[in-house]
């Protein structure tokens, strides 16, 4: 039996996202698990750590996300000698839309056949791409608007155009992969409304399956085990610097108040190690209680930050992944708001978010966090039945790409 030859893309893989290189690794060993010859390349922007990692060949990123062409070389060369393109990864087709539709059209355009896996969709398209905000065609369009008294909106006019536009590319690209798998219902939706002639199945992020490794001293340091290790309550936070909450002051006075109050310790928990550091180091500079803080720093293996996620009381964040991380051990958790993917996720569990990054709700917020301390096993009964539900879906897209990958069990299913 030949090899089948897989190249796996999607967000920027390798580029300091936790949660992203949560999704590939599980969604590696989803591939294996189906086809354990498959021979994988990966699409990242750290292809040394990559390959060594998680054992396959590395491709640069497609040059949409590295702002440089030539990484299309590497790229296309290694799309050119695969038989299956699999796009996966959090929010990518609408947060990077034009560059998803064009990796997954280079594959159809090279008989190669295309899949997107388990990927979540906004409620809105990335406004960095679609959304006027400055330069000369704002202030031309905006000069159009006084001339026509009002009367016209062109901004908006252009800018729906332009989202119409994408959803009628979206709809023949999508419409020509061989599978389409959203990770949530509401995904299912938004997608949709682009008119796809067949609904996406519905499964879960892979993320949820991801095994846990138990915090140590050699990963995580010595300060951070006597953190873990006192009777105090462990609050478990993470803000993210790709929309960095406006109400920085109000929300390390807010830590302040509840670390007194339940005498918590605060554990920050960058899902970057990088941005994610910065921007909560600057929250936590902003506090009066430092002596109770802790920044998370050691590893960005998302197996020891899911693990650490583990040891909290409640998780509190504005990234979806660290959320996800806290379900797989049932460890309660709020999220604010950044788009509707944290909303859709806490859905599931039939919470809301706690405000947005603009507006936090800080009354939901104290009022939540008392709920969950109190009522932890309660929490944790919901947690495990959504569980059970989201690995059901999650098995049913895996089920799907399998008969992908490997055609003749379709085949051999339809013949008995």
């Amino acid at each position: 039996m030949s090899t089948t030859k897989i190249l796996l893309g999607g967000v920027p893989f390798g580029c300091n996202n936790i949660g992203d290189e949560a999704i590939l690794e599980r969604i590696v060993d989803i591939v294996r698990s189906v086809c354990p010859k498959a021979d994988i390349t990966v699409s990242t922007g750290d292809p040394i750590n990559t390959a060594q990692l998680l054992s396959v060949k590395t491709c640069a990123l497609h040059s949409g996300f590295s702002e440089n062409e030539k990484d299309d070389i590497s790229f296309l060369a290694a799309l050119s000698t695969v038989d299956i393109f699999i796009w996966s990864g959090a929010t990518g087709l609408s947060d990077y839309p034009d560059t998803s539709l064009a990796c997954l059209l280079a594959a159809q355009n090279r008989a190669i056949k295309t899949v997107v896996f388990c990927t979540g969709m906004n409620d809105t398209l990335n406004p960095a791409h679609f959304t006027l905000s400055s330069g000369l065609k704002l202030t031309l369009l905006t000069t159009l608007n006084k001339i026509m008294a009002n009367q016209i909106n062109f901004v908006r006019t252009y800018e729906l155009r332009k989202e119409r536009r994408l959803r009628q590319q979206l709809k023949v690209v999508l419409d020509n992969c061989d599978l389409v798998i959203n990770r949530d219902e509401q995904s299912k939706t938004q997608l949709m409304r682009s008119n796809l002639e067949t609904p996406p199945l519905v499964a879960a992020d892979p993320a949820i399956t991801l095994p846990l490794q138990a915090p140590n001293g050699t990963i995580w340091g010595d300060k951070m085990m006597s953190t873990l290790n006192t009777n105090a309550k462990l609050i478990g936070i993470c803000i993210s610097s790709q929309q960095q909450i406006t109400e920085n002051m109000p929300f390390a006075r807010w830590l302040d108040e509840i670390s007194t109050h339940y005498d918590a310790n605060i554990v920050f928990i960058p899902m970057n190690p990088i941005t994610d550091f910065e921007a909560m180091a600057d929250i936590r500079n902003k506090m009066f209680n430092k002596d109770k803080t802790i920044i998370a720093q050691g590893s960005t293996d998302p197996r020891a930050v899911a693990g650490l996620a583990e040891k909290m009381d409640v998780i509190i964040s504005s990234r979806l992944h660290l959320l996800i991380f806290a379900s797989i051990s049932d460890t309660p958790c709020i999220g604010i708001g950044r788009g509707s993917k944290v909303s859709n996720f806490l859905s599931e569990f039939g919470f809301c978010t706690a405000g947005t990054t603009e507006k936090i709700k800080f009354d939901h917020l104290s009022k939540e966090l008392e709920k969950l301390f109190n009522e932890k096993i309660i929490y944790q009964e919901v947690s495990r039945l959504v569980r059970l539900r989201m690995h059901a879906r999650l098995n049913k897209g895996i089920e799907a790409l399998s008969h992908i990958i490997n055609p003749e069990l379709s085949h051999n299913t339809a013949t008995k």
